[in-house]
């Protein structure tokens, strides 16, 4: 692989995007008319704003591997433990119905009020996240199947957003898989 600064991306701007489980995939098409007028797809929903400072932390859990040996060899083969991924967003509209259903895990909304879920549910959708630099430069990941739920206790600082940490966990969509990187800057290689 040669240097190539076309395949290198300072991330300025994005999007969070939810739907049903399984949703279907974006096309760049979708992505570029989301990222030039914020036209959405049918069947995805925009999460809305979120903290510019840290918009998509992400954790990897899992994955170490160990050498398996014979008697006769020392490193047979290798296997390698169940991963997880989860990425943080920190949501700042604290007074959105679905931010605080995710949150919490499921609630009821109504006008004026919303209550909390005695038991918590993590609650799946099918889940987008567009990173974009500018100038036609973008990148998304689609994602068939994630589990959301709150991270930790809201953030409330005087003069500054009221944001709730969102936890998106991957999971595996029984048909679709993981989901698939969508941007195009990618090339097949030659």
């Amino acid at each position: 692989m040669a240097l190539d600064d076309t395949k290198v991306m300072i991330v300025s701007t994005g999007a969070f995007w939810y739907g049903a489980v399984g949703a279907t995939k974006p096309n760049s098409t979708q992505v570029a008319a989301y990222l030039t007028d914020r036209t959405m797809p049918t069947g995805w929903t925009d999460l809305g704003h979120t903290d510019n400072d840290a918009p998509w932390d992400s954790s990897k859990d899992g994955g170490d591997t160990t050498t398996q040996r014979s008697f006769q060899v020392k490193n047979l083969k290798t296997s390698i433990a169940p991963i997880t991924v989860s990425h943080t967003i920190n949501s700042l509209q604290a007074l959105d119905g679905e931010i605080l259903k995710m949150y919490y895990g499921g609630g009821t909304v109504s006008a004026g009020e919303f209550v909390k879920p005695t038991t918590p549910t993590a609650q799946e959708h099918g889940f987008v996240a567009i990173m974009s630099q500018g100038g036609g430069v973008w990148s998304a990941e689609w994602f068939p199947k994630v589990s959301i739920i709150g991270g930790d206790a809201p953030i409330v600082k005087t003069d500054e957003f009221w944001m709730y940490p969102l936890v998106v966990t991957e999971l595996v969509h029984s048909t679709l898989g993981l989901g698939s990187i969508i941007s195009t800057s990618i090339a097949v290689p030659a």
